[in-house]
């Protein structure tokens, strides 16, 4: 992904968070498109579920120790998954999903830490 590409993404995703309300995380995690894509994304999908139990962690008030940002970013990026508007159609092979992997990759790399620290607070729990 070019650097031009990566800023394009980035602006779609800053663009997005704005407009991401509260409700919306129980939109992207009762949605069939997602759990069906989650089961087709290969490598990602630990990362993504990881997202998406965090997402739950935080609606069912058991994780709050997170930036809203962080949040709306997360959701955003779901939705964009699910949307039908997308750089790249989903319907295209291979390449559809190229575009939301980007948005995570995105979200990923700009929440390293945040994701870190929900890791270790899911381990501590789990022990």
């Amino acid at each position: 992904m070019t650097d031009e590409e990566q800023q394009k993404t980035a602006d779609k995703l800053d663009e997005m968070t704005g407009d991401v309300q509260e409700g919306d995380i129980g939109k992207v995690l009762n949605n069939p498109k997602v759990g069906g894509l989650m089961e087709k994304l290969g490598d990602i999908v630990d990362d993504v579920k990881e997202l998406f139990s965090m997402l739950q962690d935080y609606w069912n008030g058991s994780y709050r120790q997170v930036p809203w940002k962080f949040i709306a970013s997360v959701v955003a990026a779901f939705l964009y998954l699910i949307l039908p508007i997308d750089v790249i159609p989903d319907f295209i092979p291979f390449v559809g999903f190229l575009d939301d992997a980007a948005v995570f990759g995105l979200v990923f790399t700009s929440f390293k830490s945040e994701i870190e620290t929900y890791r270790a607070w899911k381990n501590k729990r789990l022990e």
